[in-house]
């Protein structure tokens, strides 16, 4: 039964975000879903959610990776494993400055691409066939941020029951 309450608490959210094109615009309706479908205290979710906006973006470092492997395969670039554990920490590192915008994540390819000798202009074709893959990647950024706030909601509550019970 709380697989289903999380998927209903969590489906205007993923809604939002998939047709925003933006995991911010999701936000307020985030904050409702996890208080009423999910039973986060609001003091967690008012400490937690901003903290994920800001830092939990799964999307973007996914997208980072998915185009520089299909510009590598298109440009002819063979990309070893040096030069992938490169591409996978850049695309970590620059996914924390992606604007939470519809579209962020495009932006912050060229640094990504230049660590892989792969050429910069790739971006213009992956801007032309970006707005599908960009109505996905807020929906993952949302599913961890309400599946992590799920689980320290239910943490919390368990050391609250645990502390009363004594």
């Amino acid at each position: 039964m709380s697989g289903i309450v999380s998927f209903s608490s969590a489906l205007p959210t993923q809604a939002v975000a998939f047709t925003s094109r933006s995991s911010l615009a999701s936000l307020p309706t985030a904050y409702e879903g996890m208080r009423r479908g999910l039973g986060v205290s609001e003091a967690m979710q008012n400490f937690f959610l901003p903290l994920a906006a800001s830092i939990f973006r799964a999307g973007a470092p996914m997208a980072l990776m998915i185009g520089v492997l299909f510009l590598a395969k298109l440009y002819g670039v063979v990309l070893g494993p040096g030069q992938l554990a490169t591409v996978l920490v850049a695309a970590v590192a620059t996914s924390l400055t992606a604007p939470g915008v519809p579209g962020g994540s495009i932006i912050i390819m060229a640094p990504v691409l230049a660590s892989a000798n792969i050429p910069v202009a790739g971006v213009g074709i992956l801007l032309a066939v970006d707005t599908i893959p960009d109505m996905f990647r807020p929906v993952a950024n949302v599913i961890g941020w309400l599946s992590v706030g799920s689980i320290l909601g239910h943490g919390e509550t368990a050391k609250s029951n645990a502390a009363s019970s004594c």
